[in-house]
């Protein structure tokens, strides 16, 4: 399976990219290992060089449905739960569901930045019009 580390609420999506945009503008490089280990003080974020981080603003619908489809050039995922009240579900290359997937819970974000899942990515949660964040790293 793939390692994914949480990000407790509380932390915007946002607050991490900008944080290791800074890393890599500045070349940090002492404290991108420190990142990458997940020893930093904020559990680090690491974003390898030369990506394009593209970040979308998502809501929920009725039942599962596919966010982002494979991409065998992804480098890094996160994923953010934006909702205060609901728990949000996320599957790799199959239907999200209750019992299917990885629970993110309200405000928490996870990161894929050490080994990257290339499948496509689907999304359920119980209630409708629910928001999440997507951020995938690309080739630049």
């Amino acid at each position: 399976m793939f390692p994914r580390r949480r990000v407790a609420p509380g932390r915007g999506l946002g607050d991490l990219l900008t944080q290791e945009r800074e890393l890599v503008t500045t070349g940090n490089v002492a404290a991108r290992a420190l990142s990458r280990s997940g020893s930093g003080a904020a559990g680090g974020l690491v974003i390898p060089a030369r990506v394009r981080v593209l970040t979308r603003v998502y809501k929920t619908v009725a039942g599962s449905f596919g966010v982002i489809t494979a991409r065998s050039d992804r480098a890094f995922l996160a994923l953010q739960n934006q909702s205060t009240l609901q728990n949000l579900y996320y599957q790799f290359a199959a239907d999200a569901g209750l019992n299917a997937g990885w629970q993110l819970p309200p405000g928490a974000i996870d990161l894929y930045d050490i080994t990257v899942p290339i499948d496509g990515v689907y999304v359920w949660c119980a209630v409708a019009g629910e928001f999440f964040a997507l951020a995938e790293g690309v080739p630049a």
